[in-house]
């Protein structure tokens, strides 16, 4: 039989080819991914998350919570992609989506960080098309139809199968199936719109930790990936 070991070497091949096909994008992901853990200890280095009962505060609470969660999140997005699980990439990219965008806005909105502190709730009084609305009003409608996308066929097993779970056979026919296949048409957008938000939520956090952008390596990092990035043109969408 040997499934669980044949999908293994399945995975391995795919990311063998990822990695020969996206080199450079992978690099940039990788970066990004390492600039959001350096963040975290340069902050720590610091003292610099202060008081959560205060504006403020809450403000940097927030910020550093989700500056926290979404290196694993991006982490786990990225190597499903690479390894041809792009089923389960787009269900953790919606968890990154919804992080960069709620560290973005917290760090920008510290009335409503604090409002949220001091209710005690764990779900959020302020939506997330709201938050999106706020922070990008101009990329409102991309974002907006993204998280929709990302939300209603990668959160919920659906009847209504996304290309992900389908396939032809060499006979020709479709097929259902969620194992690994190297597709670069599902790989590099996902790739790109995640390295979009964890770019998005390193200014968020250099806005609200002046103590990031007066750490010089930190920062020189932060400022090489962002030309590397937009090089990249990582405009697309993950649908």
């Amino acid at each position: 039989m040997g499934g669980y070991s044949q999908l293994g070497l399945v995975r391995t091949a795919m990311r063998r080819k990822t990695e020969e096909t996206f080199p450079e994008l992978l690099d940039a992901v990788r970066e990004a991914i390492e600039l959001l853990i350096d963040a975290t200890e340069v902050l720590v280095n610091s003292g610099a998350r202060g008081e959560h009962r205060s504006p403020e505060g809450a403000s940097r609470s927030a910020v550093w919570r989700f500056l926290s969660t979404l290196p694993s999140s991006a982490t786990w997005c990225l190597e499903a992609s690479v390894s041809g699980d792009s089923y389960i990439a787009k269900a953790l990219l919606r968890l990154c989506l919804e992080e960069a965008v709620k560290l973005a806005y917290y760090g920008e909105q510290p009335a409503a960080a604090l409002r949220q502190v001091m209710s005690g709730k764990t779900a959020d009084e302020t939506e997330i098309d709201e938050m999106i609305r706020a922070l990008a009003p101009a990329r409102e409608k991309e974002y907006m139809r993204l998280w929709g996308h990302l939300s209603n066929l990668y959160v919920h097993a659906n009847l209504n199968l996304p290309p992900e779970l389908i396939y032809e056979a060499e006979s020709g026919e479709p097929q259902i199936g969620g194992g690994p296949r190297f597709d670069p048409q599902l790989f590099q957008p996902i790739a790109e719109q995640l390295l979009a938000f964890i770019v998005t939520a390193l200014f968020a956090a250099a806005r609200r930790f002046p103590e990031l952008s007066g750490d010089s390596k930190w920062a020189e990092k932060v400022h090489n990936l962002v030309d590397q990035s937009e090089r990249l043109a990582p405009t697309g969408n993950a649908g």
